[in-house]
């Protein structure tokens, strides 16, 4: 799985490429945890195998909650024949400002609305 970052004027961008494995999603997500913005996007429109387990998205839930800043606001553009709603409505169950979307307009729009 590649990762690029990138800081944009208004929020940090996160580029996710290539397969998903959960070890990588596990290291990105203890990366971003220590990235100081408010505003966060990222773009894993284009990522392989993103159809994943109950354990795989239990474990994800677990690793956010405990690397992830409750302060940043999170816009997630994810290939929509798997969008599931489990890691990001426990997410926001715990306070996280979270999204999900298959449409990088949409997910732009929601991030940047006050």
């Amino acid at each position: 799985m590649e990762i690029k970052f990138s800081i944009e004027p208004e929020f940090l961008e996160v580029q996710l490429n290539g397969s998903f494995t959960q070890d990588a999603f596990v290291d990105f997500l203890r990366l971003l945890g220590k990235k100081d913005s408010e505003n966060i996007y990222i773009d894993a429109s284009k990522l392989q195998n993103t159809n994943l387990t109950y354990q795989e998205r239990f474990d994800i839930v677990n690793v956010s909650l405990a690397n992830l800043n409750f302060a940043a606001k999170i816009a997630i553009v994810w290939p929509k024949r798997d969008i599931n709603h489990f890691i990001i409505d426990n997410m926001q169950r715990h306070g996280h400002a979270i999204q999900i979307f298959s449409e990088i307009n949409k997910a732009k729009s929601w991030l940047l609305k006050k």
